[in-house]
């Protein structure tokens, strides 16, 4: 179902046209009394109509959004749970393995890159860890910093380092950081 909302112009239009074919009048230049008395009520007309169609979108359980869609919801006796942050694991790893390691702080920050808007996905270690000596790497458990979908991302997304581990044990920027799973 398509529904035409009109422009501010189209309805001060078929409004003057309106008032034209019953009255008879045909001073509608700008500054007149009647055209502008058609021009407020038309500027009102036009809010109405938005305000109509963001209705008709609320009423609709695929469109609805915010504290609509949980009336939606309610009238087939659901609740929306409220949204949670993404928790899953990211592989920190060296080239090869050395007879070092390598400590990982709990709340180390690793990101997505930047998306086309501009936007990266921050995550935190939410434990310490440690690339023991004579391995190449780490499986690393970490939280999103926000909740939502947004940072549901795919394997492979988290691929950056913001802080690198403590006294720089072979760890560069060079080095990989796998996104593993759960994220």
């Amino acid at each position: 179902m398509t529904i035409h909302i009109k422009t501010y112009s189209e309805l001060v239009s078929s409004m003057l046209d309106a008032i034209g074919e019953r009255t008879g009048l045909t001073n509608f230049n700008v500054g007149s009394v009647v055209r502008t008395l058609t021009e407020v009520y038309a500027e009102t007309l036009g809010e109405l109509y938005t305000f109509g169609a963001d209705m008709l979108k609320q009423s609709f359980v695929d469109t609805a959004t915010d504290s609509w869609l949980d009336r939606k919801a309610l009238e087939f006796g659901l609740e929306r749970k409220p949204a949670i942050k993404t928790e899953g694991n990211v592989r920190y790893s060296r080239p090869i393995a050395k007879n070092t390691s390598i400590p990982i702080p709990a709340g180390s920050i690793v990101t997505t890159p930047k998306d086309q808007s501009g936007k990266e996905y921050r995550f935190f270690t939410t434990m310490d860890a440690v690339i023991f000596p004579g391995m190449a790497s780490a499986v690393v458990p970490v939280i999103a910093e926000e909740a939502g979908s947004a940072y549901n991302v795919g394997p492979g997304s988290i691929t950056e380092m913001k802080n690198l581990p403590r006294r720089n044990h072979g760890c560069d920027k060079r080095n990989r950081l796998d996104h593993h799973s759960g994220c």
